[in-house]
């Protein structure tokens, strides 16, 4: 994406594997080479796919407008390795070499540092409650100075669905994995209605 001067940076754990063929591609043994390029925010080409969280971070954070995403960029904080889901990524990490797992830990751990304390954007949008934690402690904020939100479940008890922490000149949000199945329309209503009064394109 635009990493430059991005308005709002997306942050989540690792990039997702959305085909059917995962133990397929993992029984071919490949090894892949390739270029490392900036090319646009990787959430436009998949809404244009139609995945759900890309459809879902354009209608609840981008107010519906793909054009936003010029103004995006979108990166990793646990491992630049692909999987289905956080799951599968910790049994792939669990049985890499000892010095292999360490150099990746250390890399990961060097970038994220690197990334929020010099590309520090307007927003920073964390998908998911783990990865807002990780980005607090990696800058050293304390939880006590973390705002939610919450809404009413049909139970009638209070359940956070938005975090938020301003960090210098960023507001940090944090929100429910937004692919998720389980986030109710009012969860989604009050978010939607709270980034288009925070995020501000130019």
């Amino acid at each position: 994406g635009n990493i430059n001067n991005p308005q709002v940076l997306f942050l989540s754990i690792n990039p997702g594997y959305h085909e059917d063929n995962w133990d397929e591609e993992q029984q071919n043994n490949k090894i892949l080479n390739g270029d490392f390029a900036i090319n646009e925010c990787k959430y436009l080409h998949e809404y244009a796919e139609n995945k759900k969280l890309a459809k879902q971070i354009t209608n609840i954070v981008l107010n519906d407008n793909v054009k936003y995403y010029n103004h995006c960029a979108e990166t990793y904080i646990t491992s630049f390795f692909n999987t289905p889901n956080e799951r599968v990524l910790n049994q792939q990490l669990a049985i890499l070499k000892p010095e292999l797992k360490a150099e990746h830990y250390n890399i990961m751990s060097d970038y994220t540092k690197y990334l929020l304390n010099n590309l520090l954007p307007n927003n920073i949008v964390c998908i998911g409650f783990n990865v807002f934690k990780r980005t607090l402690d990696a800058l050293g904020i304390s939880p006590s100075d973390v705002k939610f939100e919450t809404y009413k479940t049909a139970s009638g008890r209070d359940r956070v669905f938005y975090k938020s922490v301003r960090h210098e000149n960023t507001l940090i949000h944090g929100v429910l994995h937004l692919s998720a199945c389980h986030i109710s329309s009012v969860g989604v209503d009050k978010m939607r209605e709270i980034f288009k009064n925070t995020i501000k394109f130019d």
